[in-house]
């Protein structure tokens, strides 16, 4: 992947890879495969196969809808790595834009709690 130039390069700060994000963002992308492929016909198929909720699936195919720029980031373990699945798992907004507003909000939110404690 190449990075998208919404991220700005002295703007990124290495981080430790978010093994839960990395683990669900593969497991999406996996599942959106296996629908486009046929292989599944929908999210009751692949909940059952994989012994989970069909909301589940559903939760985790809304991270194949990421901006590129924010995946590329979350796998090099950089700017939205710090994410947390649970903030993803809330709703991704459709727009890119607003999606790289709203993650960042949340991770400033998220480090400010951190330094608090």
């Amino acid at each position: 992947m190449i990075l998208a130039d919404s991220i700005e390069p002295d703007s990124i700060e290495a981080a430790v890879p978010n093994n839960a994000l990395l683990t669900a963002l593969a497991k999406a992308y996996a599942w959106q495969e296996q629908l486009e492929s046929g292989e599944f016909e929908d999210l009751e198929d692949i909940a059952k196969a994989n012994g989970v909720d069909r909301s589940y699936v559903g939760r985790m195919l809304q991270l194949t809808s990421l901006a590129a720029d924010i995946v590329e980031s979350i796998l090099a373990g950089q700017a939205f790595a710090d994410i947390s699945l649970r903030h993803c798992r809330k709703g991704v907004p459709a727009s890119w834009d607003e999606q790289r507003r709203v993650l960042k909000s949340t991770a400033a939110h998220d480090l400010e709690a951190v330094a608090n404690q």
